[in-house]
């Protein structure tokens, strides 16, 4: 026994009984650092969570197609789901047994393709987001790395990307087990396709040649260019000129003449300006404005207007048609930064 200096007497602990308290008192710290650490993960993981979403709702994906990149992430097994959004390739081998997973859940035909067609478009996105593509005049101007799908007549669903376009002929290379497609040469089929900052496109072909995960697909001339991409508006207020482009043979007949403007609303293919002259749908126009100390100059046509008679003034819609690459990036970043 211990006397204290109060007069209590305390038992003396046995060998056996501190090796006891030492053991509680190292299991009640483990406790609380395995907590602490707990906490620190749960912490991390919800910051994760937070700029992953961030980042996909920055980058235009709707919440559906943000649900299926989490699938494509979680079939992965990745730890940090937002290594896929700078990993194409992840991307991709997910896609492999993505869809004959959706399959093995007896998903609707219907659902199959709209899965199909989201993937495409959240694809795009993600790695092609900054690319602003012209509309296409012909599928022989196609570029190359991006996602396709196709149905085929008996409702089955492929997903590809293309990695070559040569001699009227798409080389496609899909992501599905290549038994599943071997005897495909000459199959008729259905393409889909969609272009961030353009448009859907379909076409009718049949399949001219397989080579293990390889196929060929005929670029036909006839297809449908479906529901265009919507563009936010930003409002901006931007001093600007007009000038009306005048044909080769009136050229040097004089300076022509310049109107003053003010761009207030603008994405990367519009421009609603506002001017107090009256313009002609029939005419093009040169678009004139600086943007971050750069001179930029845009052939614009006028595609609809709205005119406000109590103020005499007239807004005017004006297609940007054509534009100096230079000038084309430091537009497309000024809006993405204002978005």
């Amino acid at each position: 026994m211990i006397e204290t200096v109060w007069g209590v007497k305390w038992p003396v602990p046995s060998a056996i009984e501190m090796v006891l308290i030492i053991l509680v008192v190292l299991l009640v710290l483990a406790f609380l650092i395995l907590f602490r650490y707990n906490h620190y993960l749960q912490k991390k993981k919800m910051h994760a969570e937070q700029l992953f979403l961030f980042k996909t709702k920055q980058l235009g994906l709707s919440n559906y197609q943000i649900k299926i990149l989490n699938g494509l992430a979680n079939m992965l097994k990745l730890k940090d789901s937002i290594n896929i959004l700078q990993n194409p390739d992840l991307f991709e081998l997910s896609l492999g047994s993505f869809l004959p997973f959706l399959r093995e859940q007896e998903e609707l035909q219907e659902s199959l393709h709209q899965i199909s067609i989201d993937i495409i478009k959240t694809y795009e996105k993600l790695y092609h987001g900054k690319s602003v593509k012209k509309t296409l005049d012909r599928l022989t101007d196609l570029e190359t790395d991006i996602l396709l799908c196709f149905f085929t007549e008996e409702n089955d669903v492929f997903i590809g990307r293309v990695i070559g376009n040569k001699d009227k002929m798409l080389s496609v290379k899909l992501f599905r087990n290549p038994g599943e497609y071997r005897d495909f040469a000459g199959k008729p089929i259905r393409v889909y396709l969609w272009r961030k900052g353009d448009a859907e496109y379909t076409f009718d072909t049949a399949i001219a040649t397989v080579e293990n995960k390889l196929i060929g697909i005929p670029l036909p001339d006839v297809f449908t260019r479906g529901e265009e991409e919507r563009h936010p508006y930003i409002d901006t207020i931007i001093s600007c000129i007009i000038t009306e482009l005048k044909a080769e043979e009136e050229a040097g007949l004089g300076e022509a003449v310049q109107i003053n403007g003010t761009i207030y609303k603008m994405n990367e293919f519009e421009a609603i300006v506002r001017v107090a002259e009256k313009l002609d749908y029939e005419k093009s126009y040169s678009l004139q404005f600086e943007l971050s100390e750069f001179k930029i100059n845009i052939t614009s046509k006028v595609i609809s207007d709205r005119t406000i008679t109590e103020e005499s003034v007239s807004y005017y819609t004006f297609r940007l048609l054509e534009m100096s690459d230079p000038a084309r990036n430091i537009l497309t970043k000024y809006i993405q930064e204002r978005l």
